[in-house]
């Protein structure tokens, strides 16, 4: 850890929210943690009877209320831009980081040193190209998960250098080369954890469940009422965040379907592979819808594209399921780059990538990473 650094991270995420969003976030502030000597996050408040999954550790946790509606996600950014302002009296940030798009436009106002706003799509409106490029004077890093995103930004901005590429991550242990799937078992168990809606494969999802008889479908999602029952459908539930890895060694294969909706569905155009990443720790063959901004960080040497129809799907399955020998190698190879995608090195990727330098080992010794935690409510006019 180099405790001469700190970090302010103004995240959108709702404090204790069992959402996705709330979850990689508290993993990114985890990450930080571990490469700085402090970091400041800021949370919307949620429900007060949830209790933060998982635990942020290392931070300093200030909680501002707000409400649902859209003006309120505004009001956030406005008392989050106020506490920052207030903290920076008696603490210089080396780095402030966010996904805000109005808490950063009015942090770039006041600030010379790095800011970098995070970025889960590209510039969808004009109003949004003219921010950009005031960022852009502004000397604003623009980091974006996917190499997509990146892409359509530098040409946008004519080419300006600060746009970097940090995929998203995962925290999920890495299993032993010994370990590697799928199994011999017959029938082989095949897992999607998920939403459930048709940008991420329901149809195809429910044929599977209806046609291919001869494997065990094991569905996990927070959508418990979107499929119809059927034989192979083994499990059906939602899982708390904890519970997942476990389930996942459980199974032989993975589906990860992704299906664009309309020429306008800028979802599937700069879809984040996190849950591929998840896959990959786990060791498993999985089958990828065959987009591009999947085939960014994978390769058919690591995964199985397959056509975004079920038949296509159907096939893969038979012939992983004849060659689990030609599967397992698959799996295998994949493992490096789980070891590469995790939020801890995504990290020390974006502060680097921000022009500071860590004086700290790539991997601190077990004494850095015991965790202590400081959470405060906040409310500021």
């Amino acid at each position: 850890m180099d405790k001469t650094l700190s970090v302010f991270y103004c995240s959108l995420a709702r404090h204790g929210s069992p959402a996705a969003n709330a979850i990689q976030t508290s993993h990114m502030g985890n990450a930080f943690a571990q490469w700085v000597g402090s970091v400041c996050m800021v949370m919307r408040a949620g429900d007060p009877k949830t209790s933060p999954i998982p635990q942020l550790t290392n931070c300093e946790v200030h909680i501002l209320p707000t409400g649902y509606w859209r003006i309120s996600t505004w009001l956030y950014s406005v008392r989050a831009f106020n506490l920052y302002r207030k903290l920076s009296t008696s603490c210089r940030f080396d780095l402030v980081f966010t996904r805000s798009l109005i808490f950063c436009l009015l942090v770039a106002l006041v600030r010379q040193k790095p800011l970098a706003l995070e970025l889960h799509t590209g510039i969808r409106s004009s109003a949004d190209r003219l921010i950009f490029r005031f960022l852009c004077r502004q000397g604003v890093h623009f980091v974006c998960i996917t190499e997509s995103i990146a892409h359509e930004l530098r040409a946008a901005l004519h080419g300006y250098t600060r746009v970097h590429v940090a995929p998203d991550g995962h925290n999920f242990p890495i299993v032993e080369q010994t370990d590697v799937g799928p199994s011999l078992r017959t029938p082989m168990r095949v897992g999607y954890f998920g939403s459930l809606t048709r940008q991420k494969g329901l149809d195809i999802l429910q044929s599977l469940v209806d046609t291919v008889q001869d494997f065990e479908f094991h569905i996990f999602s927070k959508e418990t009422s979107a499929l119809r029952p059927s034989p192979a459908l083994k499990s059906y539930c939602y899982l708390k965040p904890m519970e997942v890895y476990e389930k996942m060694l459980e199974m032989d294969a993975f589906l990860l379907t992704v299906v664009p909706q309309e020429k306008n569905d800028s979802i599937s155009e700069y879809t984040s592979p996190l849950k591929l990443y998840e896959y990959l720790a786990a060791g498993r063959p999985i089958l990828v819808s065959d987009l591009p901004v999947l085939r960014e960080d994978v390769d058919e040497e690591s995964v199985f594209f397959c056509q975004n129809s079920f038949q296509d799907f159907a096939r893969t399955l038979v012939e992983i399921s004849s060659n689990r020998d030609g599967a397992r190698a698959k799996a295998l190879r994949g493992l490096s780059l789980a070891r590469e995608r995790t939020w801890y090195l995504r990290a020390r990727q974006i502060i680097e990538a921000c022009g500071i330098e860590i004086h700290a080992p790539k991997f601190p010794p077990a004494a850095d990473l015991n965790p202590s935690s400081s959470i405060t409510q906040s409310d500021l006019p």
